[in-house]
């Protein structure tokens, strides 16, 4: 057996960043042998039963945030590599499980507990992902560690690791992937805190599935050749790159000792084809232990030379382009890119991520760009739907951290509406040749903004606005609020507690999540969180996929009764004594008890959890509750939360013996003061 750990780490910068295990370049046992799945279809995860939002670490602090959903999260990975389009990659749901450190007992184990054995593998890493492979590469184990003493969220929290964008990145090395020398790929070495852009697999991750694990025949196609310096000898380690330029569509690849490449996976079309040298951003050091060694003196070189030329690649064919590179040192070497609209801060330097129809200030950095002779014209974008805005460049130095001074170089770019979604690399020519930051810029699909309506924050059991409470339940109504089919929600196998996150949804109130029952385009259920402040004003903010609403201003009180009553209708939902639904063909008797459900009754004793199910042992409503049925005061039995339900009140009323009967007899509550709307019950 051979065992390997490939990890993500934290590198100092301008802002900080993460430096990952590595598009296509697939990981090894030895040279030659590449290491690879046989359960492929079936791959089976256990998930620590301590995965659990508020989890701490051994010195109490956070390792993973409360308003996260770490389970759906790791499903969210899951399924990324799942959906691929061509391939067979199958994992399947999680099973939750009590280990909670690393073993080579054939279990796949995914864990943020801090332990001993855990800690000493991760070290100062993010993530570790270790594999264990028998003499065939075939892996047999392949636990996944997250580093127990650094923050993990699901919300996109300030200083945060993303728990999916981690996860899908260790996923590519369970599946044999090494690092990518592609920017802006999953697979790639290095992203930013408080960013999910690892979590959406690009075209370079997606090659690697289709045709590593292919479901079946396929119609993609291949490019294969050497890189071999012009005196004749090998390139080892050398990035390859095909760039289709027309769709916005990036694959890498490495040549091996012998110089030979090849780049699998590729739809059909017209590619560029060009090796440039692993001397960073992509770096040899963070390359499998098969990878070190690579040669990096040598300036990149496209098929063709200085009017570089297209190889059109055929569905089920292979292609050969053969290459050969000048041994000089490089003379430019742009090590990162980063884009905001104009007036923003740039985020982030692990690509320039951009949406159609917008203006951006792009940001390039690295040794050599400052040289006189670059000018707007020596930039150029190899692919499509990007326009440079003429008179825009301008020239600085960019600080990191380590006491690094870099130059760097910015401009205006506009992009088209009709740009295709993918990557483009970014080509920069020098006075003594040119380099390419490949897939330093990426056109990512416009992120709806969630849109509260006017007065659409409203009690859930009379639709009806007004306060919220502490465990209200309560409904929101607007568009872009969650996924375009509703999603109920379940309970977390870990917590036992309903979600904070739905379908890419989360609500805050004052910044505390609200736990969900649904979630979908136009609506939202949800339980207010317990720390309100009664007697003021909140602020409630909708998050899609990590886009915020504008904030809706909500009043609070201690308590805001209303009853859940049938659709279109002021009946209320009630129970009768003998267990019928109560309607006007099935009536309560007066002198006998009927239960009556509602919410927005506050505070409990003993509390129940914000999302938890009530359990057997009554929770009782704090405040006083009366009600009177027909005209006369009906006897208040019980009032607290109804057991096995979440944030529902529940009502035991005995009506009088002398109250008014009929099919609607008018059914009032209170609870400390404050009427509840009316509704009916049927009483003969």
């Amino acid at each position: 057996m051979q065992a390997g750990a490939y990890c993500l780490r934290v590198l100092l910068g301008a802002a900080l960043a993460v430096s990952l295990s590595f598009g296509y370049v697939r990981n090894e046992r030895r040279a030659g042998l590449p290491l690879v799945r046989d359960d492929v279809e079936s791959i089976l995860y256990f998930l620590s039963d301590s995965t659990a939002p508020g989890l701490l670490d051994s010195q109490g602090e956070l390792t993973i945030t409360p308003g996260s959903n770490p389970v759906d999260a790791v499903r969210q990975a899951i399924a990324s590599w799942n959906s691929v389009e061509a391939s067979r990659i199958g994992f399947v749901d999680p099973l939750i499980d009590p280990a909670q450190s690393l073993a080579n007992d054939g279990r796949n184990l995914i864990t943020f507990a801090d332990t001993a054995r855990n800690r000493a593998l991760v070290g100062g890493a993010v993530a570790v992902t270790v594999l264990i492979s028998n003499s065939a590469g075939v892996l047999t184990d392949t636990d996944v560690v997250f580093n127990p003493n650094l923050p993990f969220s699901t919300t996109l929290a300030a200083g945060t690791f993303d728990i999916e964008a981690t996860l899908a990145h260790e996923l590519g090395h369970v599946l044999g992937l090494d690092h990518s020398g592609v920017l802006s790929a999953t697979m790639f070495a290095t992203t930013g805190r408080a960013t999910n852009r690892l979590a959406s697999l690009t075209s370079d991750d997606r090659a690697f599935a289709s045709e590593v694990y292919p479901a079946s025949a396929n119609h993609l196609g291949a490019v294969v050749g050497s890189v071999k310096f012009f005196s004749g000898g090998a390139v080892r380690g050398a990035l390859v790159h095909a760039a289709d330029v027309r769709n916005n569509v990036v694959v890498g690849s490495i040549s091996e000792p012998d110089g030979g490449y090849r780049i699998g996976g590729l739809p059909p079309g017209d590619y560029l084809i060009y090796a440039e040298p692993l001397d960073g951003p992509a770096k040899a050091s963070q390359m499998g232990f098969s990878r070190r060694g690579a040669q990096t003196q040598f300036r990149t070189v496209f098929f063709g030379g200085a009017s570089p030329l297209t190889v059109s690649v055929a569905g089920g064919g292979e292609t050969r382009v053969d290459l050969a590179v000048e041994s000089t040192s490089p003379s430019l070497n742009p090590l990162g890119a980063g884009a905001a609209e104009p007036g923003g801060m740039v985020g982030s330097r692990a690509g320039a991520r951009m949406i159609p129809g917008k203006r951006y200030r792009v940001e390039l950095n690295g040794p050599g760009l400052a040289a006189a002779a670059i000018t707007l014209d020596s930039i150029r974008f190899l692919g499509s739907g990007i326009e440079k805005v003429p008179g825009s460049l301008t020239l600085d130095t960019i600080s990191f951290s380590d006491g690094t001074v870099e130059p760097r170089l910015s401009f205006l770019v506009d992009v088209a509406e009709w740009a295709p979604r993918g990557m483009l690399s970014v080509l920069i020519a020098g006075p003594d040749g040119v380099a390419v930051l490949t897939g330093g810029a990426e056109i990512e699909e416009a992120r709806p903004t969630p849109l509260v309506n006017p007065g659409g924050v409203v009690h859930a059991a009379s639709f009806l606005d007004g306060p919220i409470s502490p465990g209200q339940i309560i409904s929101i109504f607007g568009t872009e609020l969650g996924p375009s089919e509703g999603i109920a929600a379940s309970f977390d196998p870990v917590t036992g507690e309903l979600p904070r996150q739905l379908g890419g949804a989360s609500v805050l109130v004052d910044g505390v999540p609200a736990a969900f029952f649904f979630a979908s385009s136009q609506q939202l259920n949800v339980q207010a969180p317990l720390g309100l402040t009664p007697g003021g004003v909140s602020i409630l903010t909708v998050l899609r996929d990590g886009v915020a609403s504008v904030g809706t201003i909500v009043a609070t009180a201690a308590v805001a009764p209303a009853l859940f009553v049938h659709p279109e209708t002021s009946r209320a939902v009630a129970i009768n004594a003998d267990g019928s639904l109560n309607d006007p063909a099935r009536p309560a008797r007066r002198g006998e008890h009927v239960t009556i459900y509602g919410s927005g009754h506050g505070a409990l004793t003993p509390t129940v959890a914000l999302g938890a199910p009530a359990e057997g042992s009554l929770s009782l409503v704090d405040a006083n509750v009366t009600a009177l049925i027909g005209g006369r005061p009906a006897e208040v039995t019980f009032a607290g939360a109804a057991p096995g339900f979440v944030g529902l009140l529940q009502l035991n009323v005995r009506i009088a013996a002398d109250a008014a009967t009929g099919p609607q007899t008018l059914t009032e509550v209170s609870i400390g003061g404050v009427p509840a709307p009316f509704a009916t019950v049927a009483v003969d």
